[in-house]
């Protein structure tokens, strides 16, 4: 995604860590991408006006057709690497039991 440098002066607490965060949970280099554009996604729409307090952005698994990721309940400007959730396209189910809650 171009986005990926200028959208660092539109976050709030983004950092390289946020990277490091998602290579270690995930160690897959696309879903740690896709979690990183899904990061700056949410923040883009929050800074653009487009999403106040409530609104989401899912984006289906790069490697997994049966899932799919998209943030726990959190204001959309302040979502990070960590509350990115990945559900299972059939029911909605989190995929690892002790992921965060979506509501």
């Amino acid at each position: 995604m171009v986005l990926r440098e200028p959208i660092a002066l539109l976050t709030r607490g983004a950092s390289a860590a946020d990277d490091g965060i998602i290579t270690r949970a995930i160690g897959n280099s696309a879903t740690a991408e896709c979690i990183a554009d899904l990061v700056d996604a949410y923040r883009i729409l929050a800074h653009q006006g487009i999403f106040d307090a409530f609104g989401h952005v899912s984006a289906r698994h790069p490697t997994r057709g049966d899932r799919f990721l998209m943030a726990r309940n959190r204001a959309p400007g302040l979502v990070e690497a960590g509350d990115i959730v990945e559900l299972a396209v059939e029911d909605g189910e989190a995929a690892a039991p002790d992921a965060p809650r979506l509501v």
